[in-house]
């Protein structure tokens, strides 16, 4: 797994944060994609369980939407799974106890028998709970390959 980071800041503002977005990337949340990426690939659902909410949502390159409930059911089921996963180009800011990351990434994956090779941009929101991030947002969309 890759994480490379970039020299720009997310040019994104939330209209519910009252402070403004850290001026410097947050080593930490870059770190925790890795973290995410190994937990997909492993299917370390206690992992994922602890890093993603109650709330959390995903939205697929597809445009479908799944609950927390959904994808840790999918993930201990198998059907899919992901060989490798990695991110580069990502940028982290944060927003008081809210954060942003962008970047793109590579899945190499199969669903049954189907391979596929799928770069993305993806966006994640965390929420800082105790002390730990938890994503509540993950958004990806498939992009055309490089």
């Amino acid at each position: 797994m890759t994480i490379k980071l970039t020299s720009c800041l997310l040019p994104l503002v939330l209209l519910a944060a009252d402070v403004p977005a850290s001026q410097v990337h947050d080593a930490t949340l870059i770190t925790l994609q890795n973290e995410i990426a190994r937990a997909i690939v492993t299917r370390d659902l206690a992992t994922l369980e602890r890093l993603y909410a109650p709330e959390f949502i995903f939205i697929t390159g597809a445009g479908e939407m799944k609950t927390r409930d959904q994808v840790l059911a999918e993930t201990r089921q198998g059907d899919t799974r992901f060989h490798e996963l990695e991110y580069f180009d990502v940028t982290a800011a944060r927003y008081g106890e809210t954060s942003v990351v962008t970047g793109r990434g590579r899945g190499l994956y199969t669903v049954g028998s189907e391979r596929f090779d799928t770069p993305v941009r993806f966006t994640r929101v965390h929420v800082l709970r105790n002390g730990v991030w938890q994503v509540v947002l993950y958004q990806v969309t498939r992009v055309p390959p490089p």
